[in-house]
């Protein structure tokens, strides 16, 4: 089943051939050294369930392994619990602002990517999200391109939390 992707924005009228192929090649470019699978997994942080639907499936049919939840509550007990490649976490959720999510997770030692979400342009918001330890900012409306861009890219980067 495809993903609902005009959820997102009417401009992703992707065929069901080009998401096939390419979710084969990137589940062939998670292939570990003795051939089996290492498949990044994504905890997405987002209140919006329409967003996180879409994102969640469109992330699955990339071939990531995704746990999706909606409040900061519920993420803090997923981090203390699994590792993750990269959490996509929102600001703005119902039981606070997702900068102190990220915040309170670095306090606790949690190392893994994290790629704030906001509609938030403000640079002062922006520096905020990086000195809570987020690596990287993303701000809405954006497109599944610039959201797989920034992805892909924390997946690459070898360096610390919040650098």
């Amino acid at each position: 089943m495809l993903p609902k992707l005009s959820r997102l924005s009417p401009g992703f009228a992707w065929s069901a051939n080009y998401l096939q192929f390419r979710c084969r090649l990137r589940i062939s470019s998670f292939l570990t050294d003795d051939g089996s699978q290492a498949m990044p997994r994504i905890l997405l942080v987002d209140d919006d369930f329409d967003l996180a639907e879409t994102l969640k499936e469109w992330f699955e049919m990339d071939g990531h392994l995704v746990d999706a939840v909606q409040t900061g509550s519920a993420a803090l007990a997923n981090m203390a619990s699994s590792s993750y490649d990269i959490i996509i976490l929102d600001w703005q959720l119902p039981d606070g602002e997702g900068v102190d999510v990220c915040r309170q997770y670095r306090a606790q030692g949690g190392t893994d990517k994290v790629l704030m979400l906001t509609g938030k342009r403000e640079f002062a918001c922006q520096y905020a999200g990086l000195k809570a330890g987020a690596n990287d900012f993303l701000s809405k409306p954006f497109t599944l391109d610039q959201l797989m861009e920034r992805f892909e890219s924390l997946l690459k980067d070898k360096t610390s939390p919040g650098d």
